[in-house]
């Protein structure tokens, strides 16, 4: 009687969240090399010891190409090759910023999602946040969570308030303090 998640019907309407697929992560790729013209490099998905997914990735001048074999619903597999174009913007004080262009819609994306044969931005695959399917409860208690660690201290909700850090300034911890406090109440008020 009573656990999580009691007494909720399960939706068929429902989208599926980005933390079930596989993505790539343009910032993640260009600190380990990877957008370098003439690389070839792959990345491997693992969940434990067991490996769930493979792709090799060849870098030119403004695009990827996506090298890797696909199968749904038990079906023959199919080996794919998608070239994805890169956009680059400037940053504000010097270098510049690698952006995906998605290959469906066109729009700038910094994960692609392999949850359909292409690896595609978040829109196209109909994929939420798992943070967006969180009750208010959950929410009302990261909030308060975040704040509580970002003054320095335990995360626990049970511990004290922690005091206001060295180097902060009264108005800004009180500032905080107020919201992690209003979070907490409201978050007990919730349950």
């Amino acid at each position: 009687m009573g656990g999580s998640g009691s007494g909720r019907r399960y939706r068929y309407d429902t989208k599926d969240t980005t933390d079930g697929e596989h993505s790539l992560g343009i910032n993640w790729l260009q600190r380990q090399g990877m957008l370098s013209p003439g690389r070839v490099s792959s990345v491997t998905w693992r969940r434990g010891e067991h490996v769930t997914g493979t792709i090799s990735i060849i870098a030119e001048e403004s695009r990827l190409t996506l090298v890797y074999r696909f199968r749904y619903a038990g079906r023959d597999w199919q080996d794919v090759r998608e070239p994805v174009t890169l956009a680059w913007t400037p940053c504000h004080y010097g270098g510049r910023r690698p952006w995906f262009v998605c290959p469906r819609c066109g729009r700038r994306a910094g994960k692609l999602y392999g949850a359909t044969r292409l690896f595609l931005c978040r829109r196209c695959c109909e994929l939420v946040y798992e943070s967006q399917r969180e009750d208010l409860s959950y929410r009302l208690m990261r909030k308060a969570q975040k704040i509580r660690e970002r003054l320095g201290g335990s995360p626990a909700t049970c511990d004290p308030f922690p005091d206001k850090p060295k180097g902060m300034h009264y108005r800004t911890y009180f500032r905080l303090a107020k919201q992690g406090l209003d979070a907490e109440h409201a978050m007990w008020g919730a349950v």
